[in-house]
């Protein structure tokens, strides 16, 4: 039970960076795109 936990933290925080990742890239791609 113990692992399941720390298995599902592990998933929320991969998936938390992944999305932060992702928004910077596309801020940073709209930003190109209007200069």
């Amino acid at each position: 039970m113990f692992w399941l936990a720390v298995a599902a933290d592990a998933v929320v925080v991969v998936h938390l960076l992944f999305i932060r990742k992702r928004s910077i890239n596309r801020k940073r791609s709209i930003n190109l795109i209007y200069k």
